[in-house]
């Protein structure tokens, strides 16, 4: 028997199979998580997951781990550890990119089991001031960390100092509203896991990277809010709980050793570990170790941290908190006996294992593989590497070489071959730098190599910047500097079959500077690029040289002011070209990029040519000749809401244009707050920010309207009408209880309008808005406007439409709604009225005023999404529609069950009493009047009324008593379904007109973004203009925010609807159960026996025997929405055309469809 052979008993097996459910509710099945590793299989510079990883995770997934956590996953690209990490995109997502999380997340699940499967945790991180030079993403660029700490300590030898100092830049300390980004960017990594399908993220905050700094008391001597070391992870909880569902694991990484280092006693350890259990995470792991120290500071044991993670579990569990975390321990776990030691001495939860994990990947398996006829699991664990290291060598190095080692088993592993114990140091340290599994399998690939041979061919291929380009998992969307590695690539490896570019061969010469004379051009917008993605930061108008126009996603390489770095094509133009181009000349439509609208992919520039002496000609289409631009048809919406106008000729004379692009990082920044206020369109009320979606950006907090008491007034001059009240309610913004742990009171602010008002509200705020998709205002009606049926359906209407607008993001801060919500003084009210009513259209003005990011969308997508949203609102409009009639027949079926109680009530009451009720047909066999009387006369009830012919009957007497009982409550529950009917599945059959027509609607907005799209394409056959270009996008933009905002209010609205429709429900129901329990308990003793004590009383019900109710009266139903088809009142349809006509609205393509003239332009 092998002496490394170990014993332990099925119970002790059973305990490590045993599953444990975390406080969200994901359980885990057995008591083994596979912790992160560094898998090293990312192309240089980080991307995106690959097939690597996922063959590597799936034979984890394999294994029969409960959990497996990927490794470091960074939210920065400009922050590695060694240059090969997984980079999590920012901005828009694109679906490659969610594709690549997907299969990787899925390769997690891939288990051996049908019903146990891993959860798959991502760990996302941030490295700080541990992210090396040049492999760790970054030239000359120092790290950002939480102070300027330098790495290092006055104990270290003096080559681990220089390794230090070689390796590792002094840090740039973050502003405070850089460490609000890094929180929102930490927030960014959940939703990409969330929405890929992975079951959780673990947040690092140990080992040394940044929120270890954080948290650190030595290194964190800020001065700002954030000096509380744990106030950074406690927002990043927060925003992450508030994005995703309460089902999604949330845990986080401690670094046990950092206090033993920083010089902190254990039990400020522990006072840190109780704060951060009370923030809600569902997991804490146990570990340590960090770049600047490898070797732990905890005392030295077999099993690191062991009794520090057991007085963190006793800690916890002093807090009694309801659900509080699992505790995972991680270091020096080898062996069973320690694996259940840690378990059944309450040191832990689960354990985490590692390097044990790189060796012996389907452990838990094997573990738990069979059981052998004694009883005795055996069991071989996986060998340490014997690595030989100097004692000279620093304790960084030694420790990269241990890394090292195990990151090449992984890549064993990933490419499905098995580990290899007998690799030494240098091996391993030759298989990590000399590239990952994806590059050599590129390389492989291209030189036409076979991964089990030798041979080579006898013609060496050359790699061109079109493969590098091809094979590498960057983009845009991830990291710029895709574009920087394509174009060094190209110029490093050349082009093959052209003679201008350089082989691949080891002895070409490096180019020179006289190979990078590019082309004048000069600046059209001012660009802020970021550093560490190359790109350049320019002025509108400075100098340019472009060394390279096209690259990767509509990028420019270009030298401004002696450095050479990424620029947008968008943002440039050349100064050299003086005639037109040969595509223009020729007639013919250039291809253009059709993956992204900004930047745009243009044409490989043509060399200038002599000029000639002949002439040449360009044939103008129709719309350019006679109509200059402008779109034959002139009430369409696109038109009448001045995007038109906007795109032909920007903002108004009268209204400077106030737009302008923005850089990426003046996007992702939030806004600069040293700007000034009015520079600054957040602080200004008419100004409109969409950001990345895109969606509209909120710059109020939501509130409610309600609109009560109408009452009727007269006027001398304008005779009789309804007014009503309006108030606003304010909810306050502070989570602080006061007046004895009671919430502060909402503010409200009341005001009186009647239905004029309102129609001046619609008006402006169509005039103003004009790009929005607003809620149709209900109509006027002039016979019944004072029958209390119509005021309250009417004032219903009005509710419904003031709570629609305000729900809108931009339409909530108009500064019309304002006045309308808040004047009261009515002498202010008829100042200010003309103010709005006499301010023209906003027209193209509107457009003027729209922020959005430069990266928003491509063209493509925007393509993809007006077709998708047109055919899922029409779909929508007919289910809706359907449901309404389904609800009416679910209201009328409920009216007729009240019916049918009352019709049951009414039986048993005839029953008892022997009266026949009028619907009843004679019973067989009485067939006179001279028999009806002679069975009333007696010997259907007694003297007591009881149902009996014999007097003095106790039991018949109870029985009849019980019965009436259980009569008269079947009168109360039909009363119940009636009003039900009537009140509460009215209210609900209400709504369902708020959620209906969508497709007339938005109609409007679906007519621009076509037009729109129309327009930009134009745009691509023929010179091309910047500027318009980008006023379609400004336009694009727009619309696919209104589609953002149907989304996000549809999802809320059938929610609402489905939600009180089961509170009515339950609600209904339980009303009807509490009172057939009370007559059930009529039956029961003692309450049964005491019936006999007195003589039965008539009921009140059955007086009505002679006259039943067995019909109620019809249902109300809910007014008819402005677009259903219903006939109009000739009235109401003449006042409606005028004041359309007076509101000098936007009409619809889609009028037709609609039951009024106003809803033409509402």
């Amino acid at each position: 028997m092998n002496s490394s052979e170990e014993f332990f008993s099925i119970q002790d097996a059973e305990l490590l199979a045993s599953p444990i459910t975390l406080p969200c509710g994901r359980i885990v099945h057995n008591r083994f998580a596979k912790v992160a590793l560094y898998e090293n299989l990312t192309p240089f510079l980080g991307g995106l997951p690959n097939r690597f990883h996922c063959a590597l995770y799936s034979r984890w997934a394999r294994g029969g781990w409960g959990m497996v956590f990927t490794g470091n996953v960074q939210i920065s690209a400009s922050h590695l550890t060694l240059g090969r990490d997984i980079i999590i995109p920012k901005g828009k997502w694109t679906e490659r990119q969610l594709g690549a999380f997907k299969e990787l997340s899925a390769a997690m699940h891939a288990s051996s089991s049908s019903s146990k499967f891993p959860l798959a945790i991502m760990q996302i991180n941030h490295t700080g001031r541990q992210s090396p030079r040049i492999i760790g993403g970054r030239i000359l660029s120092a790290p950002v960390f939480c102070s300027s700490h330098r790495m290092g300590k006055h104990s270290q030898g003096v080559l681990t100092k220089v390794a230090n100092h070689l390796m590792f830049q002094t840090p740039r300390t973050l502003s405070t509203t850089e460490v609000e980004g890094i929180v929102e960017d930490f927030c960014n990594a959940a939703r990409i896991a969330h929405r890929t399908g992975f079951d959780g993220v673990q947040i690092h905050t140990a080992h040394g990277y940044l929120l270890c700094g954080f948290l650190s008391k030595k290194l964190n001597d800020r001065t700002d809010v954030y000096q509380d070391r744990l106030l950074i992870l406690k927002q990043i909880i927060i925003r992450i709980r508030s994005t995703t569902p309460s089902d999604f694991a949330l845990g986080i990484k401690l670094n046990a050793a950092d206090y033993t280092y920083e010089g902190s006693t254990e039990e400020q350890a522990l006072e840190d570990c109780q704060q951060i259990a009370q923030m809600g995470v569902d997991f804490i792991e146990i570990s340590g170790g960090s770049y600047e120290d490898p070797v732990f500071n905890a005392p030295p044991r077999q099993v690191f941290f062991a009794s520090y993670s057991r007085r963190v579990v006793q800690t916890i569990k002093t807090l009694q908190l309801e659900k509080p975390p699992l505790i995972i321990l991680t270091g020096g776990l080898r062996s069973p006996s320690q694996f259940t030691q840690v378990i059944s001495q309450n040191h832990a939860h689960i354990l985490g294992l590692g390097r044990l994990a790189a060796t012996c990947p389907d452990l838990p398996n094997r573990l738990f593989s069979s059981i052998p006829e004694d009883g005795v699991y055996r069991f071989i664990p996986a060998p340490e590497p014997s690595l030989y290291q100097p004692r000279w060598v620093p304790k960084l190095i030694g420790a990269g070489v241990v890394m090292a080692w195990h990151a090449c088993q992984l890549k064993l592993l990933a490419e499905g071959k098995e580990v290899d114990m007998d690799l030494g140091s240098f091996g391993a340290i030759l298989n990590l730098y000399i590239g990952g599994p994806y590059e050599l399998c590129l390389l492989t690939k291209m030189m036409h190599l076979s991964p089990s041979t030798n041979d080579v061919p006898a013609t060496p291929t050359s790699i061109t910047a079109d493969m590098l380009r091809r094979s590498y998992d960057f983009d845009a969307g991830i990291n710029t500097s895709n574009a920087w590695v394509a174009e060094q690539s190209d110029k490093d490896v050349g082009t093959s079959g052209t003679g201008h570019g350089h082989s691949a061969s080891d002895d070409e010469a490096e180019p020179d500077e006289e190979e990078y004379k590019g082309r004048s051009a000069r600046a059209l917008y001012d660009f802020e690029g970021k550093t560490e993605f190359r790109e350049l930061t320019v002025v509108a108008g400075e100098a340019l040289e472009i060394i390279k126009e096209v690259l990767d996603d509509g990028w420019s390489l270009a030298r401004a002011n002696n450095q050479i770095g990424l620029i947008p094509q968008s943002y440039y133009t050349f100064t050299s070209e003086m005639i037109p181009g040969e595509s223009l000349l020729s007639g013919h439509d250039r291809e253009g990029s059709s993956s992204t609208v900004t930047p745009r992919q243009a044409e490989v520039p043509l060399p200038l040519e002599p000029h000639s002496t002949g002439e040449w000609f360009y044939f103008p289409s129709f719309r350019d000749s006679l109509l200059r631009g402008k779109s034959l048809n002139r009430f369409s919406s696109f038109v009448t809401t001045g995007a038109e106008d906007w795109i032909l000729k920007g903002a108004p004379a009268e209204q400077p244009s106030v737009h302008r692009k923005r850089s990426t990082l003046y996007v992702n920044d939030d806004e600069d707050v040293e700007r000034d206020e009015e520079d600054n369109p957040e602080l200004q009320p008419d100004r409109h920010l969409i950001e990345s979606g895109p969606a509209w950006k909120t710059k109020l907090p939501t509130f409610r309207i309600i609109v009560h008491s109408p009452s009727k007034r007269t006027s001398v001059i304008a005779g009789s009408y309804t007014i009503y009240r309006v108030t606003s309610i304010f909810l306050s913004n502070t989570d602080e209880e006061h007046n004895g742990g009671r919430p502060p009171s909402p503010t409200r602010i009341t005001v009186h309008r009647r239905y004029s008002h309102f129609v001046f509200l619609h008006t402006v705020l169509s005039r103003q808005l004009p790009g929005i998709a607003l809620p149709p205002l209900p109509e006027k009606q002039y016979a019944g406007r004072f029958s209390e049926e119509f005021v309250e359906a009417r004032r219903g209407d009005l509710e419904r439409y003031l709570s629609r607008v305000i729900r809108h993001p931009i339409a909530r801060y108009a500064e019309v709604l304002t006045f309308f919500l808040s004047c009261e003084s009515e002498i202010q009210w008829n100042r200010l009225l003309p103010k709005f009513l006499n301010a023209p259209p906003a027209g193209a003005g509107f457009y003027a005023k729209v922020y959005h990011p430069m990266f928003n969308f491509d063209i493509q997508e925007a393509t993809q999404t007006v077709n998708r949203f047109e055919r899922h609102v029409k779909v929508v409009d007919r289910c809706v529609q359907n449901m309404r009639s389904v609800y009416e027949k679910v209201r009328n079926c409920r009216l007729e069950m009240s019916n049918t109680q009352r019709l049951l009530s009414y039986g048993l009451l005839s029953l008892i009493s022997a009266t026949p009720f009028a619907s009843s047909a004679p019973p067989p066999g009485l067939q006179t009047d001279q028999d009806e009387e002679d069975l009333s006369r007696g010997g259907l009830v007694n003297d007591e009324g009881a149902w009996c012919w014999k007097d003095g009957c106790e039991d018949c007497l109870k029985m009849t008593k019980a019965i009436q009982k259980t009569a008269e409550t079947l009168q109360i529950v039909a009363d119940l379904h009636a009003n039900n009917a009537r009140v509460r599945q009215m209210a609900l059959h209400e709504t369902l007109k708020d959620v209906a027509h969508s497709s007339v609607l938005y109609a409007s907005v679906v007519d621009t973004h076509r037009s729109t799209l129309s327009r930009y394409s134009a745009q691509e056959t023929r010179l091309h203009d910047h500027e318009v270009a980008a006023r379609c996008e400004t336009v694009l933009n727009t619309t696919m925010a209104e589609f953002e905002t149907y989304h996000r209010q549809k999802t809320e609205d059938f929610q609402r609807f489905t939600v009180e429709h089961l509170d009515s429900e339950i609600d209904f129901y339980e009303q009807v159960i509490i009172r057939l329990k009370n007559a059930r308990e009529t039956f029961n003793e003692p309450k049964y026996s005491q019936l006999a004590t007195t003589a039965r009383q008539p009921s009140i019900y059955e007086k009505e025997l002679q006259n039943p109710r067995l019909t109620s009266p019809p249902l109300p139903q809910p007014v008819p929405h402005v677009y259903d088809s219903t006939p109009m009142r000739p009235v109401s349809a003449a006042i409606s055309g005028v004041n359309s006509f007076l509101a000098g609205g936007r009409k619809s393509t889609t009028a037709v469809k609609r039951s009024s003239v106003l809803g033409k332009f509402w």
